[in-house]
C-alpha cells in the first residue's frame, strides 16, 4: 500500500473524523478517501497529450494534486 504523505495536524484531523465513524462507515470513508487519492495520483501520471484533451493545465493539476484527501467538492459528500 502506498504511503500518504501527511502532516501531523492532518494525520491528526483525520484520526478524529474516521473515529468518530461507526466501523462500518469508518471502512466506507477510508475507502473514498483512497479512491480520491488514487484518483489524483493517475491524475499526476497522465501524459501531456491526455492532460491536453481533458482540458487542464499542469499547474491546475499540480494544484489538485497538492489537495489533502478529504478535500473534495462539497457534491461528492453525502
Amino acid at each position: 500500500m502506498a504511503h500518504l504523505p501527511l502532516s501531523r495536524p492532518q494525520q491528526a484531523s483525520l484520526s478524529r473524523a474516521v473515529a468518530a465513524c461507526a466501523p462500518k462507515v469508518q471502512l466506507t470513508l477510508l475507502q473514498r478517501l483512497l479512491g480520491v487519492w488514487r484518483q489524483r495520483q493517475h491524475l499526476d501520471r497522465l501524459p501531456d497529450h491526455l492532460r491536453h484533451d481533458i482540458g487542464l493545465s499542469d499547474a491546475e493539476i499540480a494544484q489538485e494534486v497538492k489537495r489533502p484527501i478529504w478535500d473534495v467538492p462539497h457534491t461528492w459528500r453525502r
